[in-house]
Formats: C-alpha cells, structure tokens, sequence
C-alpha cells in the first residue's frame, strides 16, 4: 500500500491493465457495451451523491477510491473493446475501396499493404478503426504511396491462428495491429482510384521519403540506407534479412529500434545546438527542445518508445527547471498509462513492455551495479558503465524475453560494449546530412563517414552472432516462472539496496523456490507422454 501510494500513476496503470486484460478474456459484444456505458453513468452518480452528502465522513474515506478504481477498469475496458477489430468467422468475396495505411514492398515480387476500408460492395458491419491486410501478388502497374485510394476485388478471409502447438500466433499479433482480414490477390485485382486527400497522419512518411532520398542522392548505399532509416525513424521494413538476423542473435537489435538511446541522442544534438541562445536552465530552451523532441515523435510516427523516451526526457527536463527531482518510476507508469489510453492494445506489443521494463531497470540497478567498481583510468570507467548499463537494462527484461521469444543474446554484453557506443556518431553524421544537404561536398563527406561506421557496424553484429553459443535458443518458462523471476529480482534490488541477513535469506528463499519451479517444470516434461503433430510447409510431422 504503501508503494502505491508513493507511485500514485502505479495504481493508475495496473488498474488500466485490469481492464484491458478483462476485456480480453470477457469480452461483450457490440449490443452489450450499452451495459458497460450504463455501469460508467451509474458509477458517476454514485461519486456525485457521495461528494455532496457524505465527503465528510472519514469512515468513509474508501469509497472515492474504490468507485474511481472501478470507473478506470471499466473505462479502460470499454476502450480496448472500441479499439480491437471486428473478429470475421467466415470469409466473403467482395470488392472494397479503401486507404492505404502503410506499403511495403517484399521479395519476390509480394507488396504487404495494410488498407483502411471505406466502403465495401456486401452489407457488412466494421468498426471505423478496422484494417484489412492485403498480400499484393506481382508489380503494381501503377506507383502507389501511402494515403492513396484503391479499389481491390477479391476473398476477405478471417485471420487464421497458429497450427502448432505454443507457436507464435500471428493472427492474434495482427489482431493488436488493429487488423480483422486479410485478402491474397495478384496485382490486376487492385488499382489506385483519384481523390486522394492531404492528411496530416501522413506527411510524416513524406518526411521519411525525402529523408531516405537524400541519403541515396549523396551515394550512401541502399542496405546503410535502411539501417539509417531503422535508427533514425524506428522503420525497419527495408533491412535485409540477414542483416536483421545479425543484430538480433547478437544482442544489439535493440539499435534498430527508435528507443530511450536514440532520443537521448537526439535530445543531447538538441541542447548543445540551442546551448549558444539560451542558458543553460531557461523556460525557453526547455520549450524550444521540447517542441524539438515532438516533431522528432512526429516524424517517427508516435512509436511507443519514441513517445516514452521524448515525454520523459521533456519532464525530466521541467523538473529541472522548477529545482525538483522527478520520481522516475513514477514517470514511467504515467508514460505507460497514457499510452495505454490512447491505444490499449500496446499492452500486448512486445516492444511496449520491454521498453518500459528497460528503463525500470536501469533506474533501479544501474547506479548500484556501476559502483561496484570504482576504476581510476577514465577508459575503465566509462567501459564499466556500459556494462552496467547493459546488465541493469537486461537484468529487468530478461524473464519476459525468455518467456516471448524463448531465446537469448548471450554476448549481448560484447555487442553493447562495441556497437552502442558506434550509435552515437552514425545518428550525429545521419543528422548532420540531412542539416548540410544544400552543401553537396560536407554532406559527401558525411555520408562517407556514416557508411564506413554502419558497414563496420554491420560487420561487427555479423560476427559477434558467430561465436560458440551466441544466441541461446528452445528456451522456455511458464507465466508463473516468469513472475517469480521478477520477484526474485525485486528482492535482488531490495539486497542491493540494503544489504543485511534478513534481505539475504529473502533473496536466498525466492532463489529456492525458483529452482524448485524449475525443477517441477522440467519433471512434468519428463513424465508427459503425448504425440505432436506439427504442420511443416502443407506436410505434418510428428
């Protein structure tokens, strides 16, 4: 109770999490949300009676906050019911008009587009805020971009759930992009139609474009086009396969990702540039960066961690200002819950927790983990705090990768040690083209050096992944496992903290009953005798 108090967006954000997750496991249909809209309107007038007869009786003190607890659960559950997707039984043939949302174009000749339906030739009940995934077959004859119209003629088939056994279930990953069907057509089913209308949403992918023709314009080459593209404005569909698979096994794919890094870097370009017209503590420095690290989200597209990343920084900031000191678990929690608010099915995205969970342990374990060692050369010292910054951020999300992906980087230290610090210049050169793209020389030279440092990079993840036991796979723990885990690890912090007999024997008793659940695990592994049968590429296997 007494954390909950102390992290009042805490309770906010685990309440929002309560409503999400209910809906998820109880959902209502369409005709019955009326009940939910009812429970909200009847909560409110029993807080009103509440504040006008009886706020001042301390017995009662309870009720506001139970009342508003129970509104915010509702509240949050009646969001994720608007935001998920019309779940489709049946597939239809049909034609459909529609916008294009996002275009990315594959091998062998495939096009994934994500299409906002507007108007379909059946009778069919949608939500505004459905998508349909179209899987286009073969060269479009005309270009298309995105915000453009179409009209397409084929199947809408439901999303079809994983056939193996504890598989990855894209369907339902799909399903928390917001999208309801899918349709797999050759390229003479669809075409552009005229009316293409100016929207804001889009002139950030305008933006990119220019950005990405820039580059390619003063010689950089396509795959550090990509990469740039990946670490500057967090889109990674134009990377190689390969090269994402470099990154990933060794423990450094966190770098394609807009995140935390990439906008402290940005944040830092910002007030050094800025640090010649303001001092050093001004409201107007502090207003110029912000709005600064709000076109930069802009352009990004309002990533989760972007957004994370630019409104911490920007409170941080305003903290600074007034002389306070932000609590910043506090801070992540609101971060988390506003998100949450504005898409509730980012608590399903994998990059949503880990991100968040990221900074939380880097604010709980880094400062204890860095002094451990007090080194007196200042190379040491800033290799240390790598390591520790690289532990405390892993230390914090490693249960829950174990548990989603079932593997880890097991050289991710190496990889952080060698490619984050590379980060900072590849971002300051990617910048610094598009600022000098008028000076064709400065801006050659520039991408001379931001291309040798991404091939280097490159490089480096390539043969990191090629050490003995770099990427540990067939890993897996169970939900409760990975709770227990997290336990372990605050009682860990707890013995950081205060080291003593009593915070020993906790962490030694968490200790035990993690490698009893490990232990009980593993013998009901033992003692299953069942046959699975696998679908491999339209074959089983057994």
């Amino acid at each position: 109770m007494r954390l909950l108090h102390e992290l009042p967006f805490l309770r906010i954000v685990l309440l929002i999490s309560c409503g999400i997750i209910l809906f998820q496991y109880s959902p209502l249909s369409t005709d019955n949300m009326m009940i939910v809209i009812a429970a909200i309107g009847i909560l409110a007038a029993l807080m009103l009676v509440y504040i006008i007869f009886g706020s001042g009786k301390y017995r009662k003190r309870w009720i506001p906050g139970f009342l508003s607890s129970i509104s915010l659960i509702i509240i949050a559950y009646t969001l994720t019911a608007i935001k998920t997707p019309t779940a489709l039984s049946t597939s239809f043939d049909t034609v459909v008009v529609g916008e294009v949302n996002s275009l990315e174009y594959r091998d062998n000749d495939w096009i994934r587009i994500v299409l906002k339906p507007e108007a379909f030739d059946t009778a069919l009940q949608f939500k505004r805020s459905d998508k349909l995934l179209l899987m286009v077959r073969g060269p479009l004859k005309d270009s298309l971009q995105e915000g453009d119209r179409l009209i397409s003629k084929g199947e809408v088939m439901p999303l079809s759930p994983g056939s193996n056994p504890n598989s990855f279930d894209y369907s339902k990953y799909l399903r928390n992009k917001g999208i309801c069907g899918q349709m797999f057509i050759s390229s003479s089913d669809l075409r552009p139609i005229a009316g293409r209308k100016p929207k804001l949403r889009y002139l950030p992918q305008k933006i990119r474009a220019k950005c990405m023709t820039i580059y390619s314009k003063y010689g950089m080459s396509d795959k550090s086009v990509a990469i740039v593209q990946a670490l500057l404005l967090g889109d990674r569909s134009g990377i190689d396969r390969e090269i994402n698979e470099h990154f990933i096994k060794s423990g450094a794919v966190h770098i394609l990702s807009v995140s935390g890094l990439h906008v402290g870097i940005i944040h830092l370009l910002i007030t050094t540039l800025l640090a010649p017209f303001f001092k050093a503590n001004s409201p107007a420095k502090w207003t110029v960066s912000t709005l600064a690290l709000l076109a930069y989200s802009f352009i990004a597209g309002f990533s989760p961690s972007v957004s994370r990343a630019a409104f911490m920084f920007s409170v941080v900031s305003a903290g600074k200002l007034s002389s306070r000191r932000s609590n910043i678990y506090n801070l992540v929690c609101l971060s988390a819950s506003l998100l949450l608010i504005i898409n509730p099915l980012s608590l399903f995205n994998a990059g949503f927790l880990l991100s968040h969970m990221a900074v939380i342990g880097i604010a709980a374990f880094y400062r204890p983990i860095n002094n451990l060692f007090n080194f007196r050369f200042v190379g040491f010292r800033h290799l240390w705090s790598l390591v520790a910054l690289s532990l405390s951020a892993q230390l914090s999300t490693v249960p829950l990768s174990i548990y989603l992906f079932g593997a880890f980087p097991a050289w991710f230290i190496l990889s952080n040690l060698i490619i984050v610090p590379i980060c900072t210049p590849v971002i300051i050169s990617a910048v610094g083209i598009l600022i000098f793209s008028p000076l064709p020389f400065v801006a050659k030279i520039l991408v001379g050096i931001c291309d040798d440092l991404l091939l280097f990079m490159t490089d480096i993840a390539a043969t990191i992944e090629q050490l003995p036991g770099s990427y540990l796979q067939h890993l897996w723990i169970s939900l409760p496992i990975m709770l227990i885990l997290y336990l372990a690890i605050i009682y860990l912090y707890r013995l950081m903290l205060n080291p003593g007999y009593k915070s020993i024997t906790q962490f030694i008793a968490i200790l035990a009953i993690v490698t009893g659940g490990f232990c009980y695990q593993h013998s009901i592994k033992l003692k299953s005798s069942q046959l699975v049968v696998y679908d491999v590429n339209r074959a089983f296997l057994m």
